[in-house]
Order: C-alpha cells, then sequence, then structure tokens
C-alpha cells in the first residue's frame, strides 16, 4: 500500500514538472504564449494549494500551544538578549580572543582546517 501512495506521488510530481518544463520551453520560444501561461497558472495554483492546506492545518495545531510557545519565545528572547551583550563585552575586553585562542588550542586539527579551510 505505502508503494502505491509513493508511486503516486512521484507520477504526479512528475507529471506536474513535465508541465511546468514543457511551459517554459513554448515560452522560451514565445509560441502558443497564452496556452503556456494558462498552464503556468494551473501549475501554479497546484504547487501553492498543498501549501496553503498544510499551512491551515498547522495553524490550527500551533494554537494548542500557543501559550507554551510564547512564554518559551519569550525566554528564549531574553536569553539571546543576554548572550549578545556578553559577547559584546567580550569584544570589548578582548577576551574573546583569549577564548579563541584557547579553543583552537583544544580542537582537533581537522576541525581547525575544516573551518578555516575557505
Amino acid at each position: 500500500m505505502a508503494e502505491n501512495k509513493l508511486a503516486s506521488v512521484v507520477l504526479g510530481f512528475g507529471l506536474a514538472l513535465s508541465f511546468a518544463v514543457t511551459g517554459t520551453a513554448l515560452a522560451s520560444q514565445g509560441q502558443q504564449l497564452t496556452q503556456v501561461a494558462l498552464v503556468m497558472l494551473l501549475f501554479g495554483l497546484g504547487a501553492a494549494l498543498p501549501i496553503i492546506v498544510l499551512g491551515m492545518l498547522s495553524r490550527q495545531g500551533m494554537q494548542k500551544f500557543r501559550d507554551k510557545l510564547l512564554f518559551l519565545g519569550g525566554k528564549g528572547q531574553r536569553l539571546l538578549g543576554m548572550l549578545i551583550l556578553a559577547l559584546g563585552v567580550m569584544m570589548l575586553t578582548g577576551t574573546d580572543k583569549l577564548v579563541e585562542a584557547r579553543l583552537l588550542d583544544v580542537a582537533p586539527e581537522w576541525l581547525v582546517r575544516l573551518t578555516t579551510m575557505i
């Protein structure tokens, strides 16, 4: 049963993608622009509809956790504010360079190379 659902999804995606590619190819050649516009409009609506439905469903689900999310969001905002303030103080005093040097001393060589290769 799961294989049938997967096959349906893959087939549907393939069909939708073929319409989009066909419409783009025809539009690039300047042929049948009315038909191309209609295909692209229908493709856009078909792509947007599942996203809209998921958004509406997730909004209903989020309403259950709204108060908890607001509480945690406020706590997280304060925590990030304190962290940014602490980092600013560290930069002004030069402590950030000491912490960086210590971290480079204890970090594995592969990690140092990976983070400095760009």
